[in-house]
């Protein structure tokens, strides 16, 4: 992203994302070509355009950076309630392969237009408060590599932790939609929102598990 520039990555994650969930409405039966839709192409523009905006932010607000970060993970949270319940009826109205194509237009639009206003601060850029920027994590960063990366010890430990944890997270959420059913007895459609709501949840983490 550093080279791309934050604002062709945020086109591309909105493209894979929407594009993915677009494809998993056109399924059918084809469970293989749900993963591969939904699933992988889903998963890599969701996984993207999640951490864009939370690396550029970073930049703008250096000195408010764990705040920064906590206000963009809360409005990723708050979209997975708001879109929870539109599927939810969505599904009921016009069924689920419908539903899909909505989601994945309207995700698309949002997501690249939204792309258009992200940009990184100029090298001189200052915060308002005038202290300079933070650069101590970025020069850390500059001189590892991939390869010395997997030799430390510790950050061979964190990856299997993140792993290790975002694989039981999955195979609970995998359950939610029944629990939600046996437990509330609410119908499947909600269920099935609840469910998503999870999903959404999990799905930036379950995609640095995988990928770091």
């Amino acid at each position: 992203m550093r080279h791309a520039g934050p604002r062709r990555v945020a086109a591309v994650a909105g493209l894979c994302y929407g594009l993915g969930v677009v494809l998993a409405g056109q399924a059918g039966g084809r469970l293989w070509f749900l993963y591969l839709s939904y699933g992988v192409l889903g998963g890599i523009g969701l996984g993207l355009g999640y951490i864009v905006p939370v690396a550029t932010l970073i930049k703008w607000f250096p000195d408010k950076r764990g705040m920064i970060t906590g206000l963009a993970v809360a409005g990723f949270g708050a979209g997975a309630l708001i879109t929870a319940p539109i599927a939810e009826r969505l599904i009921s109205s016009v069924g689920v392969s419908q539903t899909f194509t909505i989601l994945g237009l309207v995700y698309f639009i949002a997501v690249s237009g939204s792309a258009l206003f992200m940009k990184n601060p100029p090298a001189d850029y200052r915060p308002p408060d005038g202290s300079r920027r933070s650069t101590s994590n970025s020069d850390a960063r500059a001189g590892t590599t991939p390869r010395r990366g997997s030799e430390d010890l510790a950050v061979v430990r964190l990856v299997a932790m993140l792993f290790l944890n975002t694989v039981a997270g999955i195979s609970i959420i995998s359950q939610a939609a029944p629990l939600a059913q046996e437990v509330t007895q609410v119908s499947a459609v909600a269920a099935a929102g609840l469910g998503e709501s999870f999903r959404l949840q999990m799905a930036p983490a379950g995609f640095y598990g995988l990928v770091l």
